[in-house]
């Protein structure tokens, strides 16, 4: 998500959306019963993981959450330039922005040391960074356990970091 729940790991269930719960608990526990290569099980649960979820759960969730960072960033960041399709359903868990405000580096640095984790940078994009002519861009990423107060935090974060760059 775009807090520290995209950094955390995944399975700690601390603030993450209740619907998720139990398939974390379920992943935990699948996780620490798998037999051969760590990592041959750890691919096994997580796709129990998502199973017990559910696909179309899945996207629902990050199709709200997107819906909510696309209307609600312009308005904590006004000078946001978001990357890419408006609608949510064309889109794939991230949005990407740019700010003349504010660079992506310091809205991570700033949004970081207030428990919120962005990506700052190209992206592995930089034909297009320099095509539209961005030193870099933030993006902020949804995923199954994120949840409204992650975003609650982002905003807050942002507003945060207009008022001390609008100085």
């Amino acid at each position: 998500g775009p807090s520290r729940g995209e950094e955390r790991r995944a399975g700690d269930g601390h603030g993450r959306a209740p619907e998720a719960l139990p398939a974390i608990a379920a992943f935990r526990h699948r996780l620490s019963r798998r037999s051969g290569p760590p990592h041959i099980g750890a691919l096994a649960a997580a796709c129990d993981f998502i199973d017990d979820l559910g696909r179309e759960q899945i996207h629902a969730h990050e199709v709200r959450m997107l819906e909510r960072v696309l209307r609600e960033l312009p308005e904590a960041l006004p000078d946001a330039r978001i990357l890419g399709p408006r609608d949510a359903k064309d889109r794939i868990g991230l949005v990407s922005f740019s700010s003349d405000l504010v660079h992506a580096h310091d809205l991570a640095t700033i949004l970081d040391r207030r428990g919120v984790a962005i990506r700052a940078g190209h992206h592995c994009a930089m034909p297009l960074h320099e095509q539209l002519e961005l030193s870099a861009t933030a993006r902020v990423s949804v995923a199954p356990y994120t949840t409204d107060e992650d975003l609650d935090a982002l905003f807050d974060g942002l507003r945060d970091a207009r008022k001390i760059f609008a100085r």
